[in-house]
């Protein structure tokens, strides 16, 4: 019996969770726990008998003595400090105590990591209101002092642990009270500080009961602040650290946390599988009492465990500490619910299995219900893309539905057009999901007849989402039912699309889930389907304004044709020229690369690039002879002239600046400006060019035609010197390498 309970006590002190040590009186280590060797790292044989100061940070490494010697003085002793361990510098509370073993005087201790509590306590304590029942039931101290240290306010805890009554010590000073005179300046310079708003959290010191018993207390110090930001006094709460020197002699707290802990808890024989003991935790999860559930094994609650996966479990925990696992439990009504196992494997006699259970409902609900939202979000993300990317409606419709099915992980995903009929048809116009040409079912409407009691038809009707999480429980007309239910399909949620107030529409989503679409997604869906409808709208005003451009382009190159028309009926010796110079002029243009607007800029300025020659008497346009000075310094005015005309009209390219240098020349011996290199627009560059092609090779008045090749000759004899060079070699290439001729179309036509 002596040896069973030893090892009862050897398993409850390895059940602690914090750190348990046993050093003789030199310091070096006789006995730990497990939680030792994990956090240092080390195994056991380099532990025996190592120095346990040399995981003890330099700066803490005298303080930490000093507590050891007054430990074997005094009994016992408190401090923090600093622990190295393999994963850094931990804060540990240490509680130490002298015992006496055969070998003589050793020292047992409990340490505990402060950490994460350091951490944390300055924001706790900022967020902490004063809340007049937390005081008065807090299992801490709760303690107000005034500006002078003296005592306006603490709660029965305190009362209780210092055996004094409240009105006992108002308005008293807490320090000649209840500090030990050897303490008092540290305590009242602490004070000061937590006034000022310094650092002071998680010091401790002792206080004196009414019985004289000294307590150490671990303070948290907040200052007090009126309305108008004035320091007003200092609370602070203060817990009772002097119990942990008795976790050491306390073997029953194992089953005080093993009764309250929030998590169930199953000790279990690995043989047989039945409960050696279970807490109130788990009684309540599955709805059985401790009797009724002590009668039982894990195989009754948990379908998942069987012989072979125990030995598995047996298994991975001889390879680790624990084995964490997710299964499901089933209560006493029959229903499930998923939980986190958590299975260590302890033995005194025998091995059991120490089991934490964690009912994680909660947990995959919540992961659940992100997943939905994430999946929508990624529908929603995507859909924008295709929203972007979309050229035309019919394209769109077919990009959104199918990244609804492929993004989403939606089973069908179809758009449907309220018809404007009589009938108020519901027309699918585009879907994803579902392989036939032909839509799974026919004849859907919108109207309030039968045929319309679904959900597309509802919302379109009503105006809002319409969802149907049960299409087979759904109040729905039979045969969509039916059609729906052979195609797998379990929920539904069907989306108006709205045209500046007007239904035009609807996104109906399919899916073989059930309970599908929370709040959230369903939120992301309508934002989806309201991008949607404003794409399909966008698409439509930009293909009726393509149109209407398209329109006016007709009517500018009508105009501009009837201009070349109106001034070559005044010089029938140069009819066909401008159509000539522009179809070339396209054709240099083309040649050198030029893009294809530019393109048409070149050819809309070619066929009016001789406008200004409307003002031109026509008996000198038509002159067979030479012209005089006069007359011809008056035709040198019709590119100011064209200009002139043109000047005020908004075309898309230069045209009026082109027109009033195509006489220019690089070297400046053009005119009307004498123009010289960039200052020259390259589209009147190309424009001079074919206009000398032309005319040397055209019939004129007061000679006959010159012929291609001397057009040829002369463009190349001014190649960088009045001609722009590469459009001069543009135009070459055309004619003697590429066969180019002049044709009798409108070079308006041949620009599309």
């Amino acid at each position: 019996m002596l040896r069973q309970e030893k090892r009862f006590s050897e398993k409850l002190i390895e059940s602690i969770p914090d750190i348990f040590f046993l050093i003789d009186k030199q310091g070096r280590l006789i006995q730990w726990n497990k939680r030792v060797e994990q956090l240092m790292g080390i195994a056991p044989e380099q532990l025996r008998h190592s120095s346990a100061l040399q995981f003890v940070h330099y700066g803490d490494k005298e303080q930490v003595k000093h507590r050891l010697s007054e430990t074997l003085a005094d009994g016992n002793s408190t401090s923090e400090a600093r622990l190295l361990t393999k994963n850094g510098i931990r804060h540990y509370a240490l509680t130490t105590k002298q015992v006496v073993l055969p070998g003589g005087d050793a020292i047992i201790g409990i340490g505990i990591d402060i950490t994460k509590r350091k951490n944390v306590e300055r924001q706790i304590l900022r967020e902490r209101d004063f809340n007049r029942d937390l005081v008065e039931t807090a299992p801490a101290i709760i303690l107000v002092r005034d500006l002078k240290g003296r005592i306006t306010r603490f709660n029965r805890y305190m009362e209780t642990l210092s055996g004094y009554a409240f009105d006992e010590v108002k308005d008293r000073s807490w320090f000649e009270l209840f500090i030990p005179e050897t303490d008092r300046e540290h305590a009242e310079n602490l004070f000061q500080h937590a006034l000022s708003d310094l650092p002071t959290n998680g010091y401790s010191n002792a206080i004196m009961t009414r019985e004289g018993e000294a307590r150490q207390i671990e303070w948290y110090d907040k200052r007090l602040q009126d309305a108008h930001g004035n320091t007003e006094g200092l609370l602070s709460i203060g817990m009772d650290i002097t119990e942990q020197r008795k976790l050491l002699e306390q073997l029953e707290l194992f089953h005080s946390l093993f009764d309250k802990s929030m998590d169930a808890v199953h000790i279990v024989d690995p043989e047989t599988m039945r409960f050696l003991d279970i807490n109130e935790t788990a009684c309540r999860q599955l709805g059985y009492s401790r009797e009724t559930l002590m009668k039982k094994s894990v195989l009754d609650i948990d379908p998942n465990i069987t012989p072979e996966r125990t030995k598995s479990i047996i298994a991975g925990i001889d390879q680790d500490d624990n084995m964490r696992f997710e299964s499901i439990n089933r209560r006493r009504d029959g229903s499930t619910f998923p939980v986190e196992v958590s299975i260590s494997i302890t033995k005194v006699d025998k091995p059991y299995f120490l089991a934490i259970v964690r009912d994680i409902s909660e947990a995959k609900a919540s992961e659940a219900a992100l997943n939905r939202a994430n999946r929508a979000l990624r529908t929603l993300s995507e859909g924008n893309l295709a929203l972007v990317r979309a050229t035309d409606e019919k394209m769109l419709l077919r990009d959104a539905t199918s990244v609804i099915v492929e993004y989403g992980g939606y089973s069908l995903a179809v758009v449907h057009y309220v018809e404007n009929g009589p009938y108020k048809r519901l027309n699918p116009v585009a879907w994803a999901g579902y392989k036939k040409q032909e839509y799974w079912i026919e004849d859907q409407r919108c109207d309030a007849t039968d045929r319309g009691r679904f959900p597309a038809g509802t919302a379109v009707r009503e105006r809002k989402t319409n969802i149907c999480r049960d299409i087979g429980s759904s109040d729905c007309y039979p045969e969509w039912k039916q059609a729906a239910a052979m195609q797998g399909y379990v929920s539904n949620i069907a989306l108006p699309l709205f045209d500046d107030g007007r239904v035009f529409g609807s996104l109906s989503i399919y899916s073989t889930l059930s309970e599908p679409f929370d709040n959230d997604e369903v939120s992301l869906l309508e934002e989806l389907a309201g991008d949607l409808a404003y794409g399909i709208l966008n698409l439509r005003t930009r293909a009726a304004h393509d149109r209407h451009e398209a329109l006016l382009r007709e009517s500018l190159e009508q105009s501009i044709q009837a201009i070349a028309a109106t001034v070559e009926s005044r010089d029938p010796y140069t009819a066909g020229h401008q159509n000539r110079v522009a179809e070339l002029a396209t054709a240099i243009a083309r040649e050198m690369g030029l893009d294809d607007e530019r393109i048409r800029g070149i050819g809309f300025a070619g066929i009016i690039h001789d406008l200004g020659k409307i003002h031109i008497p026509a008996e000198i346009l038509s002159k067979p002879g030479r012209l005089s000075n006069i007359e011809y310094q008056l035709i040198q005015t019709h590119p100011e002239a064209g200009y002139d005309i043109v000047k005020d009209v908004n075309f898309p390219w230069p045209i009026a600046q082109i027109i009033l240098q195509h006489h220019e020349r690089l070297d400046g011996s053009g005119y009307p400006q004498g123009l010289k290199g960039d200052a020259i627009l390259l589209e009147a560059k190309i424009i001079a060019i074919a206009d000398t092609v032309d005319a040397i090779s055209s019939h004129r008045p007061y000679r006959s035609a010159r012929g291609i090749e001397t057009a040829m000759r002369e463009i190349q004899e001014g190649k960088g010197s009045a001609f722009d060079p590469e459009a001069v070699e543009a135009c070459v290439r055309l004619f003697m390498e590429k066969g180019f001729e002049f044709s009798t179309e409108s070079p308006l036509i041949t620009l599309n």
